[in-house]
Parts: C-alpha cells; structure tokens; sequence
C-alpha cells in the first residue's frame, strides 16, 4: 500500500471558516402564562381577603381603598414585568449568561422546583430577578436551566 500525502491546509482558507462556540443552554423565554395566572389568583385572593375584613369591620373602609388601590397597582407592575421575560438566553459551558444582549452571571437559584426556577443574575451595571416557568420555553430547554442553577457553582468556577 503506498502511503497517502496530504497537503496542508492553506492560511486563507482557515480565516474563513467560521468560528462557533459551544452553549450549554440556547433557547428563547417568551412570557409565562403560568406564572401570569398564579400571580392573578394570588391577588385576586388578597383583594377578597381584604375586602372581606373590610366588610366585617376589622379595618376602616379607607384603609380597604388604600390597600386596595396599592394591591391592583403591584399587580399591574408584575405583570408588566412577567410580560418583558422575552429574549434569547444564553449559557456558554463556561457558566457566562447572555440574556437581552448583555453579559450576566448567576448569583443565586432561590427557587429550583419543576414549576418555577427564580434566578438573581448579577449584571455590569444592575442585578435583576429573573422567573422562569416550564411554559416559558421547551420543556428539554427547562429541564437544562434546572440542571444548570443546581450545579453552576462547579460550572462557573
């Protein structure tokens, strides 16, 4: 058998191929329908418990109207805020976060349950909280998030 001859590779032909990196997590969070639900009946409980003590005299009917009126206020906020978990989220094997153009770490995982993963991600400039349900993405993308906020401290360092 005669021996096979390669040629190496030309220089101009390396600089074009293109350069990709791994991901641990690639996926795309859109609002949670879930969550919007279960915080609707959470407040929606608080009202009626309010107007229930309200009714039966325990607190003065302008304290009902002022709690009340904060109450359906806080509610209009978190959904505002449930509503602008949209984007792209990305996790290098590394551990860095890319979510909503900006590079992010993970800072803690408060709540890792089948139902909701809440995370406190640690920005350049401001740290935010960061809800993620199963609907909110596909389900094998969620059950990466959840491998992820139980091990990234070994990921990260």
């Amino acid at each position: 058998m005669a021996a096979v001859k390669t040629q190496p590779m030309p220089q101009w032909s390396i600089r074009l191929l293109p350069t990709t990196t791994a991901s641990f997590a690639d996926l795309t969070l859109t609002p949670s329908y879930r969550l919007m639900g279960a915080l609707a009946l959470l407040y929606a409980c608080a009202l009626v418990l309010l107007l229930l003590s309200a009714v039966f005299q325990f607190i003065p009917w302008p304290a009902f109207f002022a709690a009340g009126w904060w109450l359906l206020d806080e509610c209009e906020r978190r959904f505002a805020d449930i509503c602008h978990v949209t984007g792209r989220l990305q996790i290098s094997l590394q551990g860095d976060i890319r979510w909503r153009g900006q590079q992010w770490r993970l800072q803690t995982a408060r709540i890792r349950s089948g139902l909701i993963l809440v995370w406190r991600l640690n920005g350049a400039n401001d740290n935010i909280w960061l809800p993620i349900c199963p609907d909110a993405c596909s389900l094998s993308a969620y059950r990466s998030l959840a491998l992820y906020s139980r091990h990234f401290r070994s990921i990260s360092a």
